[in-house]
């Protein structure tokens, strides 16, 4: 870019190569974590699309710009449920990249493949006006510690596939994240998730 450009010019500029290199990290993480689970050494699948959900619009500013991606998973022997590994590069609830965990419990698997679902994993994290929290003190997602949510009394995913039963969640940090370390801070981290503790 030209040196003679108003700085705003360059502000902007520089801003944009900043999400792309994000985007480009992030594209990295999700292959890596594509090819860790095509073989046999672990009980997690991918399911539905090989590239992570996201939520975009054309008609809301802020949906825009990708802010969140989710990479879906089964697991060997467990009938009904999802694991989503999401990468947030808001922060939920303090602006820091996180990797959100989850598990995800369902009278029957939906299908999954568009901006609707991406929306509904997203959302399951902190929508308070759609989902009920447990524990819930105010904050949402407290680091390394797990966290349940389930469809509020009338409302809850968007969409026709009304399946969704309730789902636990570990938030991890994003940014000291290394590839030799997928394995053991993604996929260990997520036998964490269960409902034995879940409060009702």
């Amino acid at each position: 870019m030209s040196n003679n450009l108003p700085p705003q010019h360059s502000n902007v500029f520089n801003a944009l190569q900043v999400v792309m290199k994000s985007y480009e990290s992030i594209k990295k993480l999700f292959t890596e974590l594509h090819n860790h689970t095509a073989g046999e050494k672990l009980d997690y699948k991918p399911y539905g699309s090989r590239e992570p959900l996201t939520w975009l619009s054309s008609k809301e500013t802020y949906g825009w710009l990708a802010r969140h991606f989710v990479k879906v998973f089964t697991k060997k022997g467990i009938e009904n449920e999802l694991y989503t590994v999401e990468v947030n590069l808001q922060g939920i609830p303090d602006g820091i990249p996180v990797i959100i965990l989850g598990r995800h419990q369902y009278v029957q698997l939906p299908t999954i493949g568009n901006y609707e679902d991406a929306a509904n994993f997203n959302h399951r994290i902190w929508n308070t006006d759609r989902y009920t929290f447990h524990p819930y003190d105010g904050s949402l997602m407290p680091n390394d510690k797990v966290f349940y949510s389930e469809p509020g009394s009338k409302v809850g995913d968007w969409g026709k596939q009304k399946v969704f039963k309730r789902a636990c969640f570990i938030k991890i940090p994003l940014l000291d994240l290394k590839s030799a370390e997928i394995e053991s801070k993604i996929f260990k981290n997520m036998e964490r998730l269960n409902w034995d503790s879940i409060a009702t």
